[in-house]
């Protein structure tokens, strides 16, 4: 599958609006910290936050939020982070209060975690400008107590945060200075194994064509306990023409490769970069992706894409001019999305969330606008969303308000059809 784009920026610099004009300070917060017991509080689900840009093009985003979500019986945790210095929290909310609590842990810009079999958080971070960078694997404990690490000096994570686990490890994606590598390690963060794959992630290429592999951008496990991996790459030749794309493969536990699908989109004089923002596994096995082509018309497209168990294309069930979102599997087995739409004709954008059938359908879609006490705009962009237990969603959002240097995290609750549960307060 090939596609022809010609692309634009400001919907990308609309997703990183928030994320480029925070204000300078340390973190702070209103919320009571991690270790006290919550106190009877009006629901708020929002949590303030003080940060300055990252100097430089350096592979962090201003905020960080985690891809996973824990839900416990009455409450909901994730880890959030915030560069210049270097921070992280472990953001844990109420359920019944919408109270939002945090602990502390510093020195630290964790993009991604999971649980090990003990409950402790094995957590993905990166340290370091681009040219003395690390990645490091890192264990805490709940109460952010720091238990074992794995330092790969010289690696990055290039705004990745492909990290899955199965029942003997942990594997993810990490860019050395001779190119990406998977990486699975034991619970004890011992290395089991490493991949670097190249010309096998296209078996169709002829005479002088070769890859170069690009960032490994997502990691989910399947249903047969395989690991699918979702991976930006270019098809290059001895005349130095490219092809910008990206490739859907599956490895087995010990990281042998079961096949490889690479979908390839025709490069424009703009054209900067194309990657995999989001993936989600069906339980037949068939792949839901996020795609991104950024450019500079102004602006980037998005396309969300059924494919079948063995990467093979089915059908686009959306496409906007836009920034990244998030994306969920509904009960019913359909999909939930959320974003910051922008609408190139009138330049404005708004916070939205779809539910699609597999067939392509939109089911519903729903509009949220949020003000605060004294009439101030907020504006949401989408992060994260999970379905939880009861049938509703949790949607992870960075917020600005309008004509202040107020910005923050904000969580917001909707039910199975779109309608917001918790209102948030600002």
């Amino acid at each position: 599958m090939k596609k022809l784009v010609f692309l634009s920026l400001c919907a990308l610099c609309a997703l990183g609006l928030i994320l480029t004009s925070c204000s300078s300070g340390s973190n702070s917060s209103d919320n009571s910290s991690g270790n006290e017991n919550i106190v009877d509080k009006q629901p708020n689900w929002t949590l303030p936050l003080s940060c300055s840009a990252c100097p430089g093009d350096n592979g962090y985003r201003i905020v960080s939020t985690s891809s996973s979500i824990i839900e416990t019986a009455h409450s909901y945790s994730t880890i959030i982070s915030t560069c210049d210095p270097f921070h992280s929290m472990i953001l844990t909310a109420n359920k019944e209060v919408g109270t939002i609590t945090t602990t502390e842990i510093p020195n630290y810009y964790i993009v991604n975690f999971v649980l090990n079999p003990d409950g402790n958080l094995v957590t993905l971070n990166q340290t370091g400008d681009p040219a003395n960078s690390t990645v490091k694997l890192t264990t805490f404990s709940p109460t952010g107590e720091k238990m074992k690490e794995t330092v790969f000096p010289g690696a990055s994570l290039n705004y990745s945060n492909a990290l899955a686990a199965d029942d003997n490890g942990i594997v993810f994606g990490i860019k050395e200075s001779d190119g990406p590598v998977l990486v699975k390690t034991d619970f004890n963060n011992n290395i089991l194994w490493e991949k670097r794959f190249s010309n096998e992630l296209d078996p169709a290429l002829e005479g002088a064509e070769y890859i170069e592999p690009g960032t490994i951008q997502c990691i989910k496990r399947d249903v047969d306990g395989n690991f699918i991996i979702a991976q930006h790459l270019t098809e290059k030749n001895t005349e130095d023409l490219e092809d910008s794309g990206y490739v859907i493969y599956q490895v087995n536990p010990n990281g042998e490769l079961i096949w490889a699908k690479p979908y390839y989109w025709g490069v424009t004089a703009w054209q900067q970069d194309t990657f995999v923002h989001q993936m989600i596994l069906l339980e037949d096995g068939s792949i839901v992706i996020e795609t991104m082509s950024v450019g500079g018309d102004p602006g980037s497209d998005i396309w969300i894409t059924y494919l079948d168990n063995q990467g093979d294309f089915i059908r686009d069930l959306h496409q906007a001019h836009t920034g990244i979102g998030p994306l969920a599997l509904s009960a019913d087995h359909c999909l939930i999305y959320s974003n910051r739409e922008l609408d190139p004709q009138t330049g404005t954008d708004e916070t939205v969330c779809y539910k699609f059938g597999l067939d392509g359908t939109t089911i519903w879609k729903k509009t949220y606008k949020l003000e605060t006490e004294n009439g101030m705009e907020v504006s949401l962009y989408p992060h994260t969303v999970i379905r939880n237990s009861d049938d509703t969603f949790l949607i992870v959002n960075t917020y600005g308000i309008e004509n202040s240097n107020t910005y923050g995290i904000a969580l917001l609750k909707i039910d199975k059809n779109g309608e917001r549960i918790n209102q948030l307060t600002f």
